[in-house]
């Protein structure tokens, strides 16, 4: 691992992490499900902008509002994905926990997954979180 940082998803970041969204596959019993592998490169861009209205609060009512997806890079090479939800969560979402994520295949088993938790904790702990609740599917 040399440099990482978290990056927030926006749609100029789309042309660089396509790739590593496409090697992640759909669904993994440990992983959080990727809904945007098998889209096009112009579907991406289009969901990269909504991930990025998402993170401003503008509601879309088939998402969690207030959520910021980031992207783990370690250099600028992109490892993975993370997901921050809003701290009070309607009740209907509390069994999905306030964090997700899912590392590339090829670089899972390095350390990544649990240096970019450490990191997204760190954020959350900014922005007044008193505790963080994370799932697996498996």
């Amino acid at each position: 691992m040399n440099k990482l940082k978290l990056v927030p998803v926006t749609e100029k970041l789309s042309d660089s992490i396509y790739e590593m969204f496409q090697e992640i596959p759909y669904s993994e019993p440990t992983q959080d499900d990727n809904v945007a592998n098998g889209l096009s490169r112009d579907e991406f861009r289009k969901y990269c902008v909504i991930l990025e209205m998402a993170s401003k609060n503008i509601l879309l009512s088939y998402r969690v509002p207030n959520m910021t997806y980031f992207i783990l890079f370690d250099d600028k090479t992109p490892i993975g994905w993370y997901l921050l939800k809003m701290e009070n969560l309607p009740k209907e979402y509390l069994n999905a926990g306030h964090i997700g994520y899912s590392i590339r295949p090829s670089k899972r088993g390095m350390g990544y997954g649990t240096a970019g938790l450490r990191m997204v904790v760190d954020i959350a702990k900014k922005k007044g979180y008193r505790r963080v609740c994370v799932t697996s599917n498996y």
